[in-house]
């Protein structure tokens, strides 16, 4: 979400009506807020919860609060904010309950809250837009849908009230969890993980059904060549063969036995094997190149994971960089004003020396001046001119 531009009046301790053009300020990539405790930083805050959701950012605050004391009776309280989402560029002004003075009569009358939503086709379309919602619960909908976050999502990641942040370290893991998946878009790799395991669920089924499949055919196989052996067998005195005797040893006894029939049942078992073993040994490979795809998919979950959290490294050193780089600034800036500060102090004695000079000058003048009074009147102006001039020089 961007914001571009935030207008209030009779807001906090803001009597009048101000303006903070976002866009400029984010211009220069980053900027502060700074004042006395007091000055108005967390009314701000206030200002822009208020307008998306209808209620300031501290969790046990009051939106009694947010009509200035300062402003006139007659004097409008609201708050306007533009801003920006994958949904579209949206302006919403939104006023909280207040009391005003009547229009017609004297005394007091309670002015109810009210909320006004538009799409705007740019963030300078001023106040032409297209109308969305007048209704306080229709347009909070559209304002979240368009978001994408709840106001205790907001104001836990967007904007964070004094102690609040460390209500967000004590959540529940699954609630940091659903919030950062929300604003950091980490879900996909959940699905990532989510479809590899419903693969692999799949492919292990299949191997499962493939190889009951396999045992019952291999069963009834069984069955049929122990009733093909017995049907087979010979006694001793004939040609050797005896009951429980090789499955090639009972093929070749029903050759021998020129039984064309049991010959080619014998034939047709010994292709059916053939053809089992080579789908089991099918099976087989399709599990073991399952499994791999298995084992590469979890090596790129992994690497995906630690890319995401090399990224989030990034982000946070990148921050900390500008921190360090605004303090730099500020310790040179100090440091020359030192410097600065040692070079005078050498011309601190010539400065009181100068100083004690011209109080010197002054008492001179002084007693100069009661020295011509003094004077007899056969003195001349000119002499005491000459005389003054010669105690300037």
């Amino acid at each position: 979400m961007q914001l571009h531009r935030l207008t209030f009046s009779a807001l906090g301790p803001y009597r009048g009506t101000h303006t903070v053009d976002f866009a400029r300020l984010t211009a220069a990539g980053l900027f502060l807020f700074e004042g006395p405790t007091g000055a108005g930083k967390s009314t701000l805050i206030d200002a822009m919860t208020f307008a998306l959701y209808g209620q300031v950012a501290g969790q046990h605050a009051s939106n009694d609060r947010l009509r200035s004391t300062h402003a006139d009776p007659d004097a409008e309280t609201y708050v306007e904010l533009v801003f920006e989402t994958a949904s579209g560029i949206y302006r919403v002004r939104r006023s909280p309950a207040y009391e005003r003075s009547k229009r017609r009569g004297t005394g007091m009358t309670k002015q109810p809250p009210s909320v006004k939503l538009w799409r705007l086709s740019s963030p300078d379309a001023g106040h032409h837009g297209e109308p969305l919602s007048l209704r306080p619960g229709e347009a909070d909908e559209e304002i979240r849908r368009a978001i994408g976050l709840s106001r205790q999502q907001f104001v836990q990641t967007v904007v964070l009230p004094q102690g609040d942040f460390a209500a967000f370290l004590h959540a529940k893991p699954e609630d940091r969890t659903d919030l950062l998946q929300r604003v950091f878009g980490t879900e996909i790799y959940d699905q990532v993980e989510t479809e590899l395991s419903a693969r692999r669920k799949t492919a292990e089924a299949t191997i499962d059904e493939r190889r009951e499949l396999l045992r019952s055919e291999v069963d009834v196989l069984i069955g049929g060549l122990g009733d093909l052996a017995d049907a087979l067998s010979v006694t001793e005195a004939g040609d050797g063969s005896a009951p429980g005797a090789t499955f090639r040893q009972v093929l070749t006894a029903a050759a021998l036995a020129a039984d064309p029939e049991a010959a080619g049942l014998a034939i047709q078992a010994e292709n059916l094997r053939d053809v089992l073993d080579q789908e089991l040994k099918t099976a087989a490979d399709a599990e073991e190149a399952a499994r791999a795809a298995a084992d590469e998919a979890q090596v790129a979950y992994d690497i995906a994971r630690e890319g995401a959290r090399a990224v989030q490294h990034r982000d946070e050193l990148r921050r900390e960089l500008a921190v360090l780089d605004d303090a730099s600034a500020k310790i040179v800036a100090a440091q020359d004003c030192l410097d600065a500060a040692q070079r005078a102090e050498g011309l601190r004695p010539l400065l009181a020396g100068l100083d004690d000079a011209h109080d010197a000058r002054a008492r001179a003048a002084s007693e100069l001046e009661v020295a011509v009074d003094a004077l007899p009147l056969h003195v001349t102006a000119r002499t005491v001119a000459d005389l003054d001039s010669s105690w300037v020089r």
